[in-house]
Order: C-alpha cells, then structure tokens, then sequence
C-alpha cells in the first residue's frame, strides 16, 4: 500500500508540471507573462519640401553614398485580451545616412511610444497582426564634420502599421512588419515608410 501511495505521488509529481507547460502552449505558441520585441529592416524618410529638394539633390552628387534603416528598440509588451493583444512600449526609429568622402551626415527621427499589437486569429506573436504606436517624437542630427549634433524640441508621434508572425520556437517569433510613420517636429512633418523583420520573445 505504501508503495502504491508513492507511485502515486510520483505520478501526480511528475504530470501536473506537464499539464501546466501544456497550457502555456497554443498552436504551437509559447505564452509568456511579458515579451521583449526588436526590429531591423528599410526605412525611407520624406522631409519639409526645402528639405527633401536639398537631401536629394546632394544626393545625387557622384560619390555620395545614402544608408537608410529602420528599427524598433527596446520594446516591453504585456498580453491582454485572452493573449490576441500585447501593449507595452516600444522606441520607433529611422536612420537616414549620407556619405561623401569619408565625411557622414545623419539623420534620425524617433518615436517613443506606447505600443499595441493586435493579432486577429491566433495568440501574440503569431499570425496577421496590426499595430498602432503614439507617443513623443524628436528629429536628431549628428555629422562628423566638426562633431556636429543637435535635437530638436519634442512633437507628436505615431505609427500605424501590420504583418504576420512566425512562431520560430523555443518562444521566439518573427514578425513581419509595414508601418507608416508621422513626427510633428517643431512645426515640420516628417514621415518614413518601414520594411522590418522584429523578434518578440
């Protein structure tokens, strides 16, 4: 009798840790209390008209080479509604470099946002998503002649925008993103369309 206790202690030791892995998993899905989310790819900016007439024609100067990148930098998410919903917080960037002659000129414009993605049929990080980000936005400039660097004043900032998601396992997802983007600097628009590819795990 004492034995049968025991394996049946055992038993009961061994299953319910399964049973709880299992219903952190859906569709393959791992569940998390939190999610952690960065994103690289290419981001193209359009500036005030004076601008955008200057940046293009410098760049259209033989030698000058342009670098432009978009990325999503220190993304906290939280799950709500049932997991179909993570809001959180996340830093939207564009960088947009132009070379000449060893000398750089860049351009970054940021958002820092609160964040929401919703995922229509399966749980975060998983399947058709879309994704709405307001918050503070800044344009900064640095150059490498005379070290130059400025800032500007905060603006408004959003970002609107969807994808689909991969689950790669392991609780590691790749999401597909186009998002549209609007600062309100100082008075000026600025805008950048973003290709990235994020991982949220």
């Amino acid at each position: 009798m004492r034995r049968l206790c025991l394996l049946a202690g055992l038993a009961v030791f061994l299953i319910l840790p399964v049973n709880a892995q299992d219903q952190n998993i859906i569709n393959g899905n791992k569940l998390e209390s939190w999610y952690t989310y960065w994103g690289l790819g290419y981001g193209t900016s359009q500036y005030p008209d004076a601008m955008q007439k200057a940046l293009d024609a410098f760049e259209e100067i033989d030698g000058v080479t342009r670098t432009e990148i978009a990325v999503d930098m220190f993304g906290f998410y939280f799950p709500v509604n049932g997991h179909h919903t993570a809001v959180g917080f996340v830093i939207d960037g564009v960088a947009d470099a132009f070379d000449y002659d060893g000398e750089t000129v860049q351009f970054n414009q940021y958002i820092y946002a609160a964040s929401a993605m919703h995922f229509f049929n399966e749980t975060v990080g998983k399947g058709f998503f879309v994704r709405g980000d307001l918050g503070f936005a800044y344009l900064n400039v640095e150059s490498t002649i005379d070290n130059f660097s400025a800032t500007s004043d905060s603006g408004i900032g959003l970002l609107i925008g969807g994808g689909y998601g991969f689950n790669l396992g392991a609780g590691t997802r790749c999401m597909l993103n186009l998002n549209y983007s609007y600062r309100g600097v100082e008075g000026d628009t600025y805008t950048a369309l973003g290709i990235t590819a994020g991982f949220m795990f």
